[in-house]
């Protein structure tokens, strides 16, 4: 899949189809409507509190599948350690999104 053309539409793409992939589209759309995804895309730590208030332990889970569908979107190596951390690891794709498109302008 190729990488989106800014940070927050990757992030995007990446939760839904993280969580049509998982939840199936029901299950996205009954989230959906207890989270305003698009106020989350330059605010990593708030979904993560957010997805975990309704889906506990679970939430995690769901971050892992998030994250592995946006770095397969940006040809990134997804390692699945013990240590995950939701926001770490979203703030390296808003990272490397950003440093793709900086040299894509020049």
């Amino acid at each position: 899949m190729e990488a989106s053309s800014t940070p927050n539409k990757a992030y995007e793409e990446s939760i839904l189809e993280g969580m049509n992939n998982t939840l199936g589209k029901g299950g996205t759309q009954a989230l959906l409507f207890h989270l305003q995804l698009i106020q989350y895309a330059n605010n990593p730590r708030q979904f993560h509190n957010n997805l975990y208030s309704i889906l506990g332990p679970g939430a995690i889970t769901l971050e892992k599948v998030i994250v592995k569908e946006l770095f397969n979107r940006l040809n990134m190596r997804y390692d699945d350690r013990n240590d995950f951390d939701f926001e770490k690891h979203m703030d390296l794709a808003r990272h490397i999104i950003a440093t793709r498109l900086q040299e894509a302008e020049q």
